[in-house]
Formats: C-alpha cells, structure tokens, sequence
C-alpha cells in the first residue's frame, strides 16, 4: 500500500511545524505553560502537571496525559478534544 505525504509506517500521520520566536526562551515557556497559554492551546482551565505520566483536562473536555517535560526544553503530551477515539501527540521545543 502506498502512503502519501506525512504519513507514517506505523502510527498515523506526523506534521511538523518550525518557527523562531524574538523572545527569550524563559518568557515563550513561561506563557506557554502558563493559564493564559495553556488557554489558546489545550482550552480554558487546563492545568499542566510537570511529571510524566500526569494528566489534564479543560473545561470542554479535552483531556491528555504530560510524556515528558523538561522545563525551557520541551513538552510532550498526548491531546484529546471531546468526541476522537482516539489521542494526538503534540510536542514543541
């Protein structure tokens, strides 16, 4: 079977997306994993552990669980938004 673009052997699709940002590093991550970031991206009320393995959830529903984090580094979690059957990687850096 042949697979078109961004597609993967093994686990669905994988996009990728690279912007550089005039900020320090400190103050991108600080907003991100802050409540008004965590806002934008993952909804209202979503609240972000720092333990792999931790979970949350926004008020819509969307739910996911932290695979990694190291502070100013990078984050990796799982995203689900009310009604998938199924979980999304996301993960910036």
């Amino acid at each position: 079977m042949e697979r078109v673009v961004g597609q993967t052997q093994d686990v669905g699709f994988q996009i990728g997306v690279s912007r550089t940002l005039d900020h320090p590093p400190e103050a991108v991550w600080n907003f991100l994993t802050g409540s008004d970031g965590l806002a934008v991206w993952l909804g209202e009320g979503a609240e972000l552990g720092a333990e792999k393995g931790e979970t949350y959830r926004a008020l819509d529903g969307t739910e996911g669980e932290i695979r990694s984090f190291r502070p100013v580094d990078r984050l990796r979690l799982t995203w689900r938004p009310p009604g998938w059957d199924h979980d999304t990687t996301c993960r910036w850096r």
